[in-house]
């Protein structure tokens, strides 16, 4: 998680795709320590802001 966070930016943001997905922050980046398209997706919820990740795995996307 922690190199993930080091690796995108915030040209790296995407607006999802699908109707059904939970609302977060999606990212698509190329990662050089994982060597491949990656996804994240966060959501910050409540009063006093939580983070729950929801996906951090191979980007399903083209390059």
């Amino acid at each position: 998680m922690a190199a993930a966070l080091l690796e995108i930016t915030l040209e790296d943001y995407k607006e999802p795709d699908r109707l059904f997905d939970p609302p977060g922050h999606g990212f698509v980046w190329h990662s050089k320590r994982f060597g491949c398209l990656m996804y994240l997706k966060f959501r910050l919820e409540g009063r006093k802001p939580v983070c729950w990740l929801y996906s951090l795995h191979k980007a399903d996307y083209q390059e």
